[in-house]
């Protein structure tokens, strides 16, 4: 899964993971699915659904050649995310203790700006965030993949 534009996992990165479904690698492409598959509440798979919102504007394009693997991708980690554990929510030390990019959740990085000029969290941070703004938030006007993540950190409407 080596790149020439970026340095270390793409994995770690939406650029990286563009680049892993646009390319047509298919070595690099398995192991993304397999990263979902493994960690389907995870980062990856949250940047696989993050990506997936982003181009999906793109479908009808004839020469956006990408969009079955964004397609598969993405459906991939929904359908993997309803055979999560019932009780894997926020007593999950991998979910409360991964960190993530506050670019990736909207609603999340502008309640945290007035709080602090980190980029990123990690999911107690983020917990934290969303409990105190709870009643402020309007969660339908939510992005789906932002509206998931603060379930499985156990915050919902």
């Amino acid at each position: 899964m080596e790149s020439v534009r970026l340095s270390g996992d793409p994995l770690t990165s939406l650029a990286g993971i563009a680049e892993i479904i646009g390319r047509g690698d298919r070595a690099a492409y398995v192991a993304l699915l397999h990263a979902v598959i493994e960690q389907p509440d995870g980062p990856v798979a949250d940047r696989v659904r993050t990506l997936y919102e982003r181009v999906q504007h793109r479908a009808a394009d004839p020469e956006f050649a990408a969009w079955p693997q964004y397609q598969a991708a993405y459906w991939l980690s929904v359908a993997m995310g309803q055979f999560r554990a019932p009780d894997a929510a926020p007593s999950d030390p991998t979910i409360l203790h991964a960190l993530y990019t506050l670019a990736d959740y909207p609603v999340l990085a502008a309640l945290a700006s007035g709080r602090t000029q980190a980029t990123r969290l990690d999911g107690r941070a983020c917990q934290a965030i969303y409990e105190d703004a709870r009643s402020r938030i309007d969660w339908q006007a939510m992005p789906p993949h932002e509206r998931e993540f603060a379930r499985r950190l156990g915050v919902e409407p």
